[in-house]
């Protein structure tokens, strides 16, 4: 705690790993070693709410993100995922069967309904607001890094060496596509217009739906 009020003060010098508003003026960023911090002003201030969530080791909260239904996940390490039902005032942790490094969570367009992924092409998805979870089989053991649902439903995952994961069924089975170059991707959006933007090691480019293909 002693840390994270220097930061409040000073601000942060370790890294703040993903960012969520609400609206134009409330919103969340979390980072290493079990920082957050909100904003009711657009940013132009920020307040320390790592009270507000149950991470005594302070563990990296590597992404937040709101799910269709309304209720927001963070994922972190050691297996850790946690849920809010009041837009971030308050969390919980909630159990899941996978003991390492989540590195992201996004909805799968059903109400309710929550992925989350991190090492070794691991994949979780819960129909229930995280109370039980099933194991999403897939063909990569590359750590998957973000991901993204498009405005139709499409699904597509991130991670390293290139790997790109696709889902049209809510997630419950993905198709992987692995880029010739095998460039590690962080981050990805994915367009209104069948394509998607991919973020990485050289920068961001953008592609068709599957990632093969580069679009202008």
């Amino acid at each position: 705690m002693e840390d994270a009020h220097a930061d409040a003060e000073s601000g942060p010098w370790q890294p703040l790993l993903d960012v969520w508003f609400k609206d134009d003026s409330t919103g969340l960023v979390v980072g290493s070693y079990g920082l957050v911090f909100r904003t009711t002003d657009g940013g132009e201030t920020w307040a320390n709410h790592a009270g507000s969530v149950p991470n005594n080791e302070r563990l990296n909260l590597n992404g937040i993100t709101q799910i269709t239904g309304g209720a927001l996940f963070m994922a972190a390490e050691a297996g850790l995922v946690l849920r809010s039902t009041d837009n971030g005032e308050n969390w919980e942790d909630i159990e899941t069967p996978y003991h390492g490094s989540y590195f992201g969570v996004v909805g799968t367009g059903i109400e309710d309904q929550v992925l989350a992924f991190g090492l070794r092409g691991n994949i979780y998805r819960s129909e229930d607001l995280g109370e039980t979870w099933d194991l999403i089989e897939t063909d990569i053991n590359r750590t998957i890094n973000s991901g993204h649902v498009g405005a139709d439903g499409d699904i597509v995952l991130v991670a390293n060496d290139g790997a790109i994961l696709r889902s049209s069924d809510h997630g419950q089975s993905f198709t992987t596509y692995t880029r010739i170059s095998r460039h590690s991707y962080v981050d990805v959006l994915v367009l209104d217009e069948q394509g998607l933007v991919l973020a990485g090691e050289r920068g961001a480019l953008r592609t068709d739906r599957s990632g093969r293909d580069f679009m202008l």
